[in-house]
């Protein structure tokens, strides 16, 4: 499996979206251009960054950050907001972090889910074999596994191992891994599932990796 992040350095932010948002709290509704970025530091978090006109809100509740092309809404802090007056108005610009309170669209119909690992360590399975700039290489580090109605592959990142040194040197972070989550079936399954597969994902491999 081959991961758009490969290229990607030890902590450095992993760029997740990049098109439309929309930041509403009860004081303003910001709606324009934006970006999603999960950033390793100072802390693991998804972070957003959005520029627009600043409308007014009728919001009361909790802050929050929509995705409309993905149908995603989730709690959201703003953590720095700049005002500006521009031709056309006033413009405000603003980045925060989102929270844990996450809203998919569940009625999204979806084949697979690709994902990632960070800081995993190397994995045993099927040969993998690879063509990189003119060299080939093999590798048995492609783990498969099922669990309910879900079938699980993983492949290491080319250069794990000097990945994942490089980054706990630093006592950072590096992606490792890449995932494919589908259903035994091979039939579509609901945003929300996909959702819950993942958390349980996650506390497997965390556990797996000391991480309790």
């Amino acid at each position: 499996m081959a991961s758009p992040f490969a290229s990607l350095a030890p902590n450095e932010p992993v760029p997740i979206y990049n098109g439309e948002l929309h930041f509403l709290s009860d004081a303003f509704r910001l709606q324009g251009q934006g970006t999603l970025q999960y950033a390793f530091l100072p802390f693991p978090w998804v972070r957003f960054r959005l520029s627009g006109p600043v409308m007014p809100s009728s919001q009361s509740d909790d802050s929050s950050l929509e995705v409309p092309e993905l149908g995603i809404r989730a709690s959201a802090t703003a953590e720095n907001s700049t005002l500006r007056f521009r031709n056309a108005g006033l413009s405000k610009h603003a980045d925060g972090v989102l929270g844990e309170s996450l809203e998919w669209g569940g009625k999204v119909g979806l084949q697979r889910v690709r994902f990632h690992l960070a800081n995993s360590q190397r994995l045993f399975g099927e040969m993998i074999h690879r063509r990189t700039n003119g060299q080939y290489s093999a590798c048995n580090g492609r783990a498969t596994f099922r669990f309910h109605d879900w079938l699980v592959s993983i492949d290491p990142l080319p250069d794990v191992d000097a990945r994942l040194k490089s980054a706990l040197v630093g006592r950072g972070y590096t992606l490792t891994h890449v995932g494919d989550l589908r259903r035994r079936d091979g039939q579509a399954f609901k945003s929300d599932a996909a959702k819950e597969a993942l958390e349980f994902l996650h506390t497997f491999f965390a556990f797996a990796n000391g991480a309790f």
